[in-house]
């Protein structure tokens, strides 16, 4: 996504996060600015923001009952994709393995 999708992004969910392609520094935001994890660095109106970078968010792992507790489509590392319920998941029959549960677990956004 280019600049301008990730600010958007940025305003209607405050809580994700960005990396620049190409870099490990993650943005975020922080009393109404963009704020970076290398020493804090904000960028405010009048700062220079390239429009043309490239954009992808970060996701965070989170625990199973978390994930499936958001109501929110969840994907774990092995490639397990669910719709977010237990009673979805009760409803189809999945079964789920031990090893399935302890897996770190991403909530789509």
């Amino acid at each position: 996504m280019k600049t301008w999708e990730m600010i958007k992004t940025l305003t209607e969910n405050p809580n994700l996060k960005f990396k620049k392609v190409g870099s490990d520094l993650i943005y975020y935001l922080k009393y109404n600015s963009i704020s970076c994890t290398d020493g804090e660095i904000s960028v405010k109106s009048g700062d220079i923001f390239d429009l043309k970078y490239d954009w992808e968010l970060v996701r965070e792992p989170v625990d199973f009952m978390t994930a499936i507790n958001s109501g929110k489509p969840i994907t774990s590392l092995n490639g397990c994709r669910i719709k977010c319920t237990p009673e979805w998941i009760l409803k189809h029959g999945m079964r789920l393995t031990l090893d399935d549960i302890n897996d770190k677990w991403y909530i789509e956004e």
